[in-house]
């Protein structure tokens, strides 16, 4: 039963990135930082509130991994290195590295 509703919580926080990023209109750069900024401190706020494994797999692992986009970031990251350079992508991607963990590690110490 966990495994279905982590699918579908999957499916719902993929529907919910898709919506930013239409919402983002012509910059679909600024929805992936914004998605995964979001995700990553929402999942540290819950990796410190939930007990419940069932609660923090459904939640963290499909509504919050649908939601967040990694892979979307690191193709970002190439084309950016393709269309600026190899350092305009290298910072992007250490950026965007380094904000999310920030941002989990901050809703993870609010949760507390």
């Amino acid at each position: 039963m966990i495994a279905l509703l982590v699918v579908l919580a999957g499916g719902v926080g993929a529907c919910l990135r898709y919506a930013a990023v239409l919402a983002a209109g012509s910059r679909p750069l600024r929805a992936t930082w914004v998605v995964n900024l979001i995700g990553s401190f929402a999942l540290g706020l819950l990796a410190a509130q939930l007990g419940d494994r069932g609660s923090l797999l459904v939640v963290g692992t499909g509504l919050l991994g649908g939601f967040t986009t990694f892979s979307t970031a690191a193709v970002d990251s190439v084309h950016i290195t393709r269309e600026r350079s190899t350092v305009v992508g290298a910072a992007h991607a250490i950026g965007m590295l380094v904000v999310c963990v920030t941002a989990a590690l901050l809703g993870a110490l609010i949760g507390r």
